[in-house]
């Protein structure tokens, strides 16, 4: 009977958020398996960092987002800097704390949410085709021009950003989303304990596989930058 293996670098990583240098050391040279086991592990479980000093507060959100958005808590996480302490991005921007300038970065991973708010996509593009939809200035223009241009890309891949689209009243669902996200917001202001953050922001996943493919991409791009510098 073969006994369960780990790699010698993987068995380094005990903490729940391991400081910056440590998993820079780890991620280097790890393989596409064993990221995406890191990923699931301490990216998609557990307390985030943003609220270990108030866990409950954590789970309360979700519950309050789940039932606004109509999907289960549990396919409610955080990532980014509130849920390690320190930002992922590439370098020069991995290892930056956690703190009142971060935002509260929310995945939701939900077939029928992600399929609502990409039917809103469409109609929006369909709306901007036919002219019933027009930018109200040059730099609007250029935001939507922008977003229609990356959006199929998005949605072909698995995610989708609310924000993205205009939030008109036809488009319900990305109204939905975004007054929840606003009202998410004021309340953290009001509440004890509640990390002081700049944004709140929630990005669509199709399914689990669009989220961790997602993820290692972006984690793979940081680890490429540990190499570069």
């Amino acid at each position: 009977m073969r006994p369960f293996s780990i790699p010698e670098n993987c068995k380094r990583l005990t903490e729940a958020y391991p400081p910056s240098a440590s998993l820079r050391s780890v991620l280097v040279g790890i393989r596409r398996l064993e990221l995406l086991s890191f990923l699931r592990l301490w990216f998609s479980e557990g307390i985030p960092f943003a609220f270990k000093s108030c866990p409950m507060l954590y789970e309360g959100i979700r519950e309050w987002m789940g039932m606004r958005l109509q999907i289960h808590p549990k396919n409610i996480t955080l990532i980014g800097s509130a849920r390690i302490g320190y930002s992922m991005s590439p370098m020069p921007a991995f290892g930056r704390e956690f703190g009142p300038s971060s935002d509260l970065d929310f995945s939701a991973v939900d077939d029928k949410l992600f399929s609502s708010i990409v039917a809103n996509y469409f109609d929006w593009e369909s709306d901007v085709d036919a002219g019933r939809a027009v930018p109200h200035n040059a730099r609007e223009k250029r935001f939507w021009d922008d977003n229609l241009k990356r959006l199929p890309d998005n949605v072909a891949r698995g995610f989708i950003d609310p924000y993205k689209i205009p939030t008109l009243l036809k488009y319900q669902k990305v109204v939905a989303v975004m007054e929840m996200l606003f009202l998410l917001q004021e309340r953290l202001k009001v509440t004890p304990d509640a990390p002081r953050v700049r944004l709140t922001s929630l990005r669509i996943y199709r399914d689990w596989n669009s989220f961790f493919q997602h993820l290692s991409l972006n984690t793979s791009l940081t680890v490429a930058s540990f190499v570069k510098n």
